[in-house]
Formats: C-alpha cells, structure tokens, sequence
C-alpha cells in the first residue's frame, strides 16, 4: 500500500508542477494577446488555478491524511 501512495504522490506532483506551468504561460500570454482574446485567457487561467488548488488539497491530504479543504476557498466566479 505504501508503494501505491507513493506513486500516487508522485504523480500529483507532476500533475501540480504542470498546472503551475500552464499558469504561468497563460499569464506571459496574456502580456502579449489583442485585448479581444484576454477574457478567455484569464478564463483558462481561471480554470488552471482552480485545478492548482485541488491538486494541492488532494496532494495535501495524500502526504497527511487531512485535506486542507481549500476548494472552499476558490469563489464560484460561474
């Protein structure tokens, strides 16, 4: 079992480093977008650090056992 969790951990770090990145180049982007493109780019960039935040609860609660639960503490901007 403790094989799995590791491997489990792994990936969620791999999976969060990706995210991070893809922040980060949906942020350069939006420096040099038209002005037209930016509201869907800040929405991807919004959907990108929301997925950043459940990686790191779910990552969280898979090295400790507790969830920090801060899927609570993106707002619901729908």
């Amino acid at each position: 079992m403790e094989d799995r969790n590791s491997k489990y951990i792994e990936i969620l770090k791999l999976a969060k480093a990706s995210e991070n990145e893809a922040i980060r180049l949906y942020t350069v982007a939006m420096g040099y977008a038209p002005p037209e493109d930016l509201p869907k780019l800040a929405e991807i960039l919004n959907d990108e650090n929301d997925h950043d935040v459940i990686d790191t609860d779910l990552l969280f609660k898979a090295m400790t056992g507790n969830t920090a639960d801060q899927e609570e503490l993106v707002p619901d901007v729908d």
